[in-house]
């Protein structure tokens, strides 16, 4: 809304982004976010609109395929590698996938203070110990292995 300090812009743009678990409460959650960002400018004898673009749906793991992702987790790496997370929202386009085929999004563990793997995602220092890429592979081929196996044509 400007560049200068001493500036009264005539203008200003706010971004963000939506994320939610259901997918039946988005236009609620839309509908209300307008109804803040309307009135809060009103009440200051402005005006302002919301222009809202879906980028992805939620990311919805199918139960059944996260039933297998888990076994096939223990299987390959043992028990004490696998590590149910709570609730995420990734801002995923998978998810596009997951809307049409079962599937689950899952994370494998990177990392590892020893490398300096130690922040998250979209960190300007981010890094990540690629020595735990093997096992990750492994785990890919066998639950296209074990899926395949589960779900013969």
């Amino acid at each position: 809304s400007g560049s200068e300090w001493n500036v009264i812009p005539g203008e200003a743009s706010l971004g963000g982004t939506v994320r939610f678990f259901d997918p039946n409460q988005e236009q609620y959650i839309v509908d209300t976010i307008r109804r803040i960002v309307e009135h809060t400018a009103e009440a200051y004898g402005a005006t302002a609109t919301l222009e809202y673009v879906k980028k992805v749906p939620p990311t919805i793991n199918d139960p059944k395929s996260s039933e297998l992702a888990e076994r096939v987790v223990i299987d390959t790496l043992g028990k004490d590698k696998l590590s149910k997370m709570r609730k995420v929202m990734p801002g995923e386009d998978f998810a596009w996938y997951l809307q049409d085929k079962p599937g689950c999004f899952a994370f494998i563990g990177i990392q590892n203070p020893d490398v300096e793997a130690t922040y998250d995602h979209h960190n300007n220092r981010f890094n990540m110990d690629d020595t735990v890429l093997s096992a990750a592979s492994a785990v890919y081929a066998e639950y296209a292995i074990a899926w395949l196996q589960e779900n013969k044509f």
